[in-house]
């Protein structure tokens, strides 16, 4: 898949100190990460609203 393929690219080329040793996938998988750490609540509410419609 896509972005199994884009975590083994070349690190660094950002420009801005502190990235040299990230690729895209890294950066992306971190946002992903920080977003999910801050939503997960919202998340489970809406997850247990599915289950409880699907029962």
């Amino acid at each position: 898949p896509f972005w199994q393929q884009k975590k083994d690219e070349k690190k660094g080329g950002w420009g801005y100190s502190g990235m040299e040793h990230l690729n895209a996938y890294d950066v992306v998988s971190e946002q992903a990460r920080k977003f999910m750490a801050s939503h997960i609540a919202p998340m489970v509410a809406i997850l247990d609203d599915l289950k409880v419609v699907a029962a």
